[in-house]
């Protein structure tokens, strides 16, 4: 069952357009300048706690701590935005066909260049909080990295007591993580899927393209 064909458009779409071009300047400009202005914000509270730390003789354990901080948000923020991003112009891709919608070309070529920027910001913006989230845990990595065997066993499972101080925590977080970037990215691909079939006047259908991804993701 197709979905019912849109009303005839009768404007001027190269109004339209012109004021894309003209505003999207803008939207490049904004997204330069929110993460530097962040990026400000965040290196003013460090250059704080930096202070106050090297005024305790504890400077290693800021730098460490700091260092773990980044290290972890950017395996986490590459990570996720490559399989975002890479998930959603794989289904744009192959989403995309035949429109059947009474939408004209140059107001269709507008969506298009649309659908693709949101992509690009969708990925950033999952990406940013799910590395924060990464992040946020520095301290079960550092224990993971240096754990130490208690030299006592479990007696259920036979396992050292430091598998459950060091080991299961970080191995539980990164469960959770995992499942929500893949949830993410499924919700993510199976949104712009829908968007671009009713764009098409077209019905939404599950592909062999999509039923792999989710079999894949899921």
């Amino acid at each position: 069952m197709s979905n019912p064909p849109f009303p005839p458009f009768d404007f001027d779409t190269s109004a339209i357009s012109s004021k894309f071009a003209g505003r999207l300047k803008w939207i490049v400009l904004a997204l330069i300048l929110v993460p530097i202005v962040i990026l400000v914000w965040l290196a003013k509270g460090m250059l704080t706690d930096f202070l106050w730390f090297s005024a305790l003789g504890y400077e290693d354990i800021f730098i460490t701590v700091l260092m773990s901080k980044i290290v972890l948000f950017l395996i986490g923020f590459l990570f996720v935005f490559a399989l975002v991003s890479g998930n959603l112009f794989y289904i744009n891709r192959k989403t995309t066909g035949p429109v059947e919608a009474d939408i004209p070309d140059e107001l269709m070529g507008i969506l298009k260049k649309l659908i693709l920027l949101g992509c690009l910001i969708v990925s950033l913006i999952v990406a940013i909080i799910l590395g924060s989230m990464l992040a946020s845990k520095w301290e079960l990595f550092l224990r993971f990295t240096n754990a130490a065997e208690f030299g006592v066993n479990d007696p259920l499972y036979a396992k050292d007591i430091s598998f459950y101080v060091f080991q299961l925590p970080i191995y539980s977080f990164l469960q959770g993580w995992f499942l929500a970037t893949m949830a993410a990215t499924i919700v993510a691909t199976s949104a712009l899927a829908f968007l671009n079939f009713t764009l098409r006047g077209a019905a939404f259908t599950l592909t062999t393209e999509l039923r792999t991804q989710l079999i894949v993701l899921g």
